[in-house]
């Protein structure tokens, strides 16, 4: 009896045999693209760049959940500007506000998440009403004056480049300072940053600051015409309080020590 043959299974059932396989895989990565969050993303900072013609739609990465935009908005009793960033976020969805003052530099600080494509084109990026705002020409100038940096570049900024602005009191405050510092804003994996200076209320503030989620603004105070050029390594002293000085060491010898038996000895003062 001859011996039973193998059954030889052709080339072309075989490659049959995985094309659902093939063809599942394939799908199954088109379905996880197709579920990629998709946000706005964009980025301004002394200009337009959020404005609804130059914002972009992008993929998010695999794991993100949430887009995500944030603004900060500062005014001086000069005038106001904001930093804004959109993009692919962390965390979770959801909102904070947050206002700050800093020696009358006023703070707002909006943050917003959500979990839906396109979803982060909500807050108002542009420049908003602030206490104190009001008509300059209202009040009488005090007599200081300050470089003035709102909604300036870097470049803008550097040195005695930017314009000049004399302070004034308002709101039962008195801007007799000068500021110069920065604001930073930090979202959606991007950090964006602008210098800020003006009149403020205090005269000798050394780097100080105030925060909110994911926002800074910091900087220093100085007492003087048109001080606050650059005080990113300088600290002041309050015009009260003496600085430290370091003295010389002395130079006159110590007294030798006295003995006064076989076992012990002492030092005694020289009248």
């Amino acid at each position: 009896m001859l011996p039973a043959r193998k059954a030889q299974v052709p080339a072309a059932t075989r490659g049959a045999g995985r094309r659902p396989l093939l063809l599942l895989l394939l799908l199954l990565l088109l379905h996880q693209g197709a579920q990629a969050l998709e946000c706005y993303s964009c980025v301004q900072k002394a200009d337009d760049g959020c404005a609804p013609h130059r914002m972009k739609a992008v993929k998010c990465p695999p794991g993100v959940e949430v887009c995500t935009e944030a603004v900060g908005a500062v005014e001086t009793i000069h005038g106001q500007f904001s930093v804004a960033v959109r993009g692919c976020g962390s965390g979770l969805p959801g909102k904070n506000d947050r206002g700050l003052d800093l020696h009358g530099l006023l703070a707002f600080i909006q943050l917003q998440q959500c979990a839906q494509d396109r979803c982060n084109a909500k807050l108002n990026l542009t420049s908003r009403g602030l206490t104190p705002a009001g008509n300059e020409s209202a009040y009488e100038p005090n007599g200081v004056e300050c470089y003035s940096c709102v909604g300036l570049s870097r470049e803008q900024c550097r040195g005695s480049a930017p314009p000049v602005v004399s302070c004034y009191n308002a709101s039962d405050r008195a801007y007799t300072g000068c500021f110069d510092g920065n604001v930073t804003l930090t979202a959606a994996n991007v950090t964006v940053s602008l210098p800020v200076r003006g009149c403020v209320q205090d005269e000798e503030c050394t780097r100080d600051g105030v925060t909110g989620p994911g926002f800074t603004l910091s900087g220093s105070c100085c007492q003087g015409p048109r001080c606050n050029s650059d005080l990113r390594n300088k600290t002041y002293f309050s015009a009260r309080i003496p600085p430290l000085v370091l003295l010389p060491a002395s130079t006159s010898a110590a007294p030798a020590p006295t003995t006064y038996d076989d076992k012990h000895t002492s030092t005694f003062p020289t009248f």
